[in-house]
């Protein structure tokens, strides 16, 4: 999983690879030390806990990060990596320009874990949320907050505005433009029928 040169000199690792977020065992992990013979100490990201644990740089894979779309309490947030230098392997916070982000909530966007579309409208149309990411490049998102009004759904895709879900005929209307990126409905939980306009 890691090459030789980290393996061989600790202490090149401890600089390449401390405070990122790696994988172990297809869990995202945070790396707080590595000492001298490179034994490396972590919490899971995915706990709300940060008890630390030991493993060996052998166990850690550096499969890099894949990002997106972030559920947190109230909303999505999608998330791009930031041209930011500081010769780290893994992935940082920095990286991320996300302060209010909890690890749980990072965890499920890296092992890819979104609710249905259904639950997604239900939230939203029941003012749980703002918006709610079905997917790592998929969201929908209301600007209206106020309980009086039916919601008007927005279809994101990266953040970007593609159509609405409607609320009378339980479909995704969304811009002709769009038809090319039908393979990003894949493996997605609920899809409703699409229509194009």
């Amino acid at each position: 999983m890691l090459g030789t040169c980290y393996q061989d000199d600790p202490e090149y690792a401890s600089s390449r690879l401390k405070n990122t977020i790696v994988f172990k065992d297809k869990e995202p992990i945070y790396i707080t030390a590595i000492g001298g013979a490179g034994e490396v100490r972590y919490y899971n990201l995915g706990s709300h806990s940060r008890r630390e644990f030991l493993t060996t740089l052998q166990q850690i894979d550096l499969t890099p990060n894949p990002l997106g779309y972030v559920n947190t309490e109230w909303k999505a947030h999608y998330l791009r990596r930031w041209p930011y230098r500081q010769f780290k392997q893994g992935l940082t916070w920095d990286s991320i320009k996300k302060a209010d982000l909890k690890g749980p909530d990072l965890a499920r966007c890296l092992k890819n874990i979104y609710p249905s579309v259904t639950a997604c409208v239900d939230e939203i149309y029941n003012r749980e949320v703002f918006s709610r990411a079905f997917s790592r490049k998929m969201c929908l998102s209301t600007d209206s907050s106020r309980k009086s009004e039916r919601p008007t759904i927005k279809v994101l895709f990266k953040d970007h505005p593609i159509g609405i879900f409607n609320l009378d005929t339980g479909t995704f209307d969304l811009k002709t433009f769009f038809m090319k990126f039908m393979d990003e409905f894949e493996g997605v939980k609920g899809v409703p029928d699409i229509r194009y306009f």
